[in-house]
């Protein structure tokens, strides 16, 4: 178990975020990857370094609820996201709502 947001710097963690529609049921998308957690802002998140040379860095929000560690002692997030709204067609910015996977 994760006592502290701290004890993750300089940890490599697997990550999977899934995206749900606004029934938050029908998955819209789902991401996975990996990397090593650089930065802890109690405000601003969570900073992760990952392999990918377009966007090498990736932010989670700040809640320790969403970490844990398996059985080999591997650092785990997951996070389910749900649309908040329909999808706009208007340029508009669509709102979701972060929950971890508890």
């Amino acid at each position: 178990m994760i006592k502290q947001l701290d004890e993750l710097i300089d940890k490599k963690a697997d990550i999977v975020i899934q995206y749900f529609d606004t029934d938050r049921e029908t998955i819209l998308n789902e991401r996975r990857y990996s990397g090593v957690v650089t930065h802890i802002d109690e405000m601003e998140g969570i900073t992760i370094k990952t392999s990918d040379t377009e966007n090498p860095f990736s932010m989670l929000p700040p809640a320790i609820e969403a970490w844990s560690r398996d059985e080999k002692k591997n650092y785990l997030a997951h996070w389910l996201v749900y649309r908040t709204q329909a999808k706009r067609e208007d340029g508009e910015h669509e709102w979701w709502d972060w929950q971890p996977k508890l």
